[in-house]
């Protein structure tokens, strides 16, 4: 069963859409979601298309991800829409696709969270995090400013964020452990 037919799911949709945050600044503009298959991605294109069905909000959705047919499966009911545009690529690699215009917001949500692949591939789940923002060309500094994006999100994974208080806490208990210039020299005030 595809997600988008099961009833709680829809009231989850249905709620979000609903929520009173000022969708109108949304109002006709357009999206770019890297990640659009994923968690996060699928919901918020699902939100954003509800709304543009019940809302008349008239809100582009360019969504990224890199299997056309999951996306094809995950999105059907919306493939028909001229709001909604599937983009297949992965951000590991640059990605070369034209938006048919001005794009107003980028959402960069693409990040592999299989818990077996980042225990065994760390590196590869922070590569979508980081060097995506390099190869999706609406996401670059440059490109961005110049296609006048009003906003630019990343989102990193919670285990990616852990990873990343974990090393900055080894480093500090490293940091403790060597012994200070000051003690070593009695001249020096070295602070780690």
């Amino acid at each position: 069963m595809n997600i988008y037919e099961n009833e709680l799911y829809i009231e989850d949709v249905r709620r979000t859409a609903k929520t009173a945050i000022p969708w109108e600044k949304l109002q006709g503009s357009s999206i770019l979601i890297t990640g659009a298959a994923g968690l996060i991605g699928s919901f918020l294109t699902d939100v954003l298309m509800y709304r543009n069905l019940h809302c008349n909000m008239e809100c582009t959705v360019y969504a990224v991800g890199r299997h056309a047919e999951k996306a094809y499966e995950r999105f059907r009911y919306c493939a028909d829409s001229k709001y909604f545009r599937f983009l297949a690529g992965d951000v590991n690699e640059p990605l070369t696709f034209q938006l048919d215009g001005r794009l107003g917001y980028a959402l960069h949500l693409a990040s592999n969270t299989h818990p077996v692949a980042y225990a065994q591939d760390p590196i590869g789940t922070i590569t979508a995090n980081i060097i995506g923002l390099k190869n999706v060309p609406p996401l670059t500094k440059f490109t961005a400013k110049t296609a006048g994006i009003q906003r630019n999100l990343m989102n990193l994974t919670a285990d990616i964020l852990t990873a990343i208080r974990c090393g900055l806490a080894i480093r500090k208990a490293n940091a403790a452990a060597r012994p200070s210039a000051r003690r070593i020299s009695g001249r020096k005030k070295w602070i780690s």
